[in-house]
């Protein structure tokens, strides 16, 4: 069920029992399901469609996560997450960060 709507400010106590809890299994969604996910069709996109000029491994999953309006908790993990869905659903794998470059498996 949904909280009641009332004129009211929530409390502190509220917040960080209720809603600060919300947002962060929000935020860790979105940085464990869906970002992953998206930097991998973007730079795989990017790469198939030759749409953007090369670049470095990081910049390009920065250009991607400026889509999302959150800060990243765990980058790396993005990063990792990307690199294994760019190989599993695009046959892609990284050859080199610097400028990034992949390999294409079959």
């Amino acid at each position: 069920m949904f909280r009641p709507k009332t004129d009211d400010d929530i409390t502190e106590e509220e917040f960080v029992t209720i809603l600060s809890p919300f947002v962060d299994k929000c935020h860790e969604y979105i940085e464990k399901k869906l970002i992953p996910v998206y930097v991998a069709y973007y730079i795989a996109e990017a790469y198939n469609t030759s749409s953007l000029e090369e670049d470095t491994y990081d910049i390009f999953i920065n250009s991607a996560l400026c889509s999302f309006n959150i800060e990243p908790a765990n980058y790396e993990t993005i990063k990792s997450d990307t690199t294994k869905l760019l190989e599993d659903e695009y046959h892609l794998r990284v050859i080199s960060e610097d400028p990034l470059d992949f390999e294409r498996i079959f």
